[in-house]
């Protein structure tokens, strides 16, 4: 599936919140220095390689750039580039342990946070900040660091499905990979080429005490008795710490500095909604008085559908700037077979004739008579109810959706609509979200994701 991305006003300000704490570095494409050829006995096209390119910005320079970012933001200034903050368990920002700024500082002394809302795209924010990176200071090489292989994988997911996108935008694409300790010839393009790159990797690979984990620190024979993290670290890159609340281990700690990062930045995920002072009086001095006298009927009430209504309103923004393209790519059956558990078949439908299979499992009343009405109607091929892995990515997030429809050709309009999965389904508008599927048994067929939650919400009508 192709997705088209639309630019968001609030991702490119993320963005240049980021790019712009180095305003006033000098642009300087990849420095070239010899690549360590360990006990090599001939020269290769892989000798030269390009590292970033060190701060020409004194650290009071770099201090001052980021306390106008943060004016503009209406953050507190940091008063010192050592200041280290932590989200405890509550998510809470605390002053952090004297190991970890030991660990972090001996890494680089240049480390930013990066908070966002969970569901306004950070994966997309940071990865269009390695190409604005580049694109403003010649740094090319990045290690995008994540706590888990689900993660992982789900942020080379990321790259692969914006790839065209950022082409588009910047004229250039991303080298990218996932570090494995069994394909260290991936390590010697990344040091040799001179485009962006950027290698994925998740903590277990250098952190963890395994074997293969170990590998990393090892000089190797079958890498010219070399040790990998050496040559990684030759390139000087700008490591991205993705979920960092969760990297934060003392191996893990230990380790940072080993890949002689020249910045690290760290992009957390908050989970409530946040506004300024000056936002909340900007946008509750335009309530109508009638309406915000009922604060002082029932002040509790009032501010929980004020916070439930501005986060709808935000969701809203976010959801109408999705755009689908139709595609041919087909699913494998296996989708709804993959990573499955024991079934509670007593909330089994009755035998189905249109399902990929003869029975589905409902989890209300409501779907149970939704199956009965795709089952008995003449416009639909087949559908399927899809697992709770099937996840479709979108610039804010994976989206999960419940079912896939096919009609036939010309008998249904579009229909389908479904709000995000990171939105709130009461009162949202909804975006219609579609797919193309190759002909199946002469019908040309659209498919559609349906969300049950809405359809439960807004009864059966309209679909």
């Amino acid at each position: 599936m192709k997705l088209k991305f639309k630019v968001q006003p609030y991702q490119t300000n993320a963005v240049e919140a980021v790019v712009d704490c180095f305003a006033g570095q000098p642009r300087i494409d990849g420095l070239t220095y010899r690549i360590d050829p360990g006990q090599k006995t001939q020269a290769t096209a892989f000798d030269e390689g390009f590292k970033n390119a060190d701060f020409a910005l004194s650290e009071a320079q770099i201090l001052e750039n980021i306390q106008a970012v943060q004016r503009r933001q209406n953050l507190p200034f940091a008063q010192r580039l050592d200041e280290f903050m932590v989200l405890d368990r509550n998510n809470q920002r605390v002053a952090a342990p004297a190991t970890y700024r030991r660990d972090a500082l001996a890494a680089t002394r240049v480390h930013l946070d990066v908070e966002m809302e969970t569901g306004t795209g950070k994966t997309y924010c940071y990865i269009k900040t390695i190409f604005e990176m580049n694109k403003r200071y010649g740094w090319s090489k990045f290690i995008i660091m994540v706590p888990s292989i689900a993660i992982r994988e789900g942020v080379y997911k990321s790259l692969q499905i914006t790839a065209d996108h950022f082409t588009e935008s910047y004229g250039k694409k991303a080298r990218f990979f996932i570090y494995n300790s069994k394909r260290l010839h991936e390590l010697e393009s990344f040091s040799s080429d001179a485009g962006i790159n950027v290698m994925v990797i998740n903590i277990q690979a250098f952190a963890a005490r395994g074997a293969d984990n170990r590998r990393i620190y090892e000089e190797l024979d079958d890498f010219q008795s070399r040790k990998p993290i050496d040559v990684i670290a030759s390139n000087r890159p700008i490591l991205i710490l993705d979920e960092p609340q969760k990297i934060k281990g003392a191996a893990t700690m230990e380790a940072l500095p080993k890949f002689k990062p020249l910045m690290i930045l760290r992009y957390s995920a908050t989970h409530k909604t946040q506004h300024t002072r000056d936002t909340a009086a900007t946008i509750l001095g335009q309530t109508q008085p009638a309406v915000f006298g009922q604060f002082k009927m029932n002040p509790e009430h009032f501010i929980a559908e004020a916070s439930r209504i501005i986060a709808e309103q935000k969701a809203a923004m976010v959801i109408e700037r999705l755009a689908y393209d139709e595609v041919d790519e087909r699913y494998d059956v296996d989708i709804f077979t993959a990573n499955q558990t024991g079934q509670d078949f007593s909330r089994a439908s009755a035998k189905l004739k249109n399902h990929v299979y003869d029975y589905a499992i409902t989890d209300s009343d409501v779907e149970r008579e939704f199956v009965k009405e795709l089952d008995t109607s003449s416009e639909v091929v087949v559908y399927a109810k899809l697992p709770r892995g099937f996840l479709i990515p979108t610039p804010v997030g994976d989206y999960n959706p419940d079912w896939a429809i096919s009609f036939k050709a010309g008998s249904v309009s579009p229909s389908g609509r479904i709000p995000s999965a990171a939105a709130t389904p009461h009162r949202l508008p909804m975006t219609p979200v579609q797919m193309a599927l190759d002909a199946h048994q002469g019908f040309s067929s659209s498919i559609s994701f349906l969300h049950k939650k809405a359809r439960e919400r807004r009864g059966r009508t309209g679909w």
